[in-house]
Parts: C-alpha cells; structure tokens; sequence
C-alpha cells in the first residue's frame, strides 16, 4: 500500500474513536517534536500496555458476558435515578477496556 492509502486507512480508523483520552494519546504522540519526548511517551505507553498485560494474565478482566451484565446493571442504576442516563454503554465498555478490565477479543466483539 502506498503512504497516501496508509495515511487514508488511518484517517479512517481515527475518525471511528470516540474516546477523548485516547484521541488525545493519537494527538500527543503525533506532535511530539522531541526524540527524548517520543521515548518517554513510548516508553509509558509500554508501561500500560505490560501492566494491562500482567492483570489480564492474573484473571483480572471481565468477559464480554460479565461486562453486558455490568452495564446492564450500571444503566439500570443510572435509570431508575435520572431521566435521562449520563453513563453509554460505549463509555462504561471504553472504560473497562482501557482500564484492563475487558479482554481485547471482549472490546472488540462489543464494536461489531
């Protein structure tokens, strides 16, 4: 594929993100000018990945059928005291997945 298709292809991919903290992570990384300053950023990002990593190993995840019921939970929370619920599934699924609480193969079955 050539750069242009490549620069398309993640285009695309960015513009399906909906959460902020990891638009912020493509944008910071993007605009690092320093090497130093993309080491470290690599650097703690490797960090989070290992230690994500180390809790899924530990067992400490939820399965797509553990986090549907925790949602399901939270909304009906979320329901029974507002009109309108402030928490998506999108966010509370986003949220366990960036936290290492949702196995990968679980997130992306939940974005089908």
């Amino acid at each position: 594929m050539t750069t242009i298709g490549e620069r398309k292809k993640i285009a695309k991919l960015v513009l399906t993100i909906n959460d902020e903290s990891v638009i912020n992570k493509i944008k910071t990384l993007l605009t690092l000018e320093s090497k130093t300053a993309r080491e470290k950023y690599i650097k703690q990002y490797n960090k989070e990945v290992d230690e994500a990593d180390a809790r899924i190993e530990k067992g400490e995840f939820y399965t797509g059928e553990q986090a549907n019921a925790l949602l399901a939970k939270w909304q009906k929370e979320v329901l029974a005291g507002k009109d309108e619920p402030t928490v998506t599934s999108e966010k509370v699924i986003n949220n366990l997945y960036k936290r290492g609480k949702l196995s990968k193969k679980a997130y992306e079955f939940t974005r089908k």
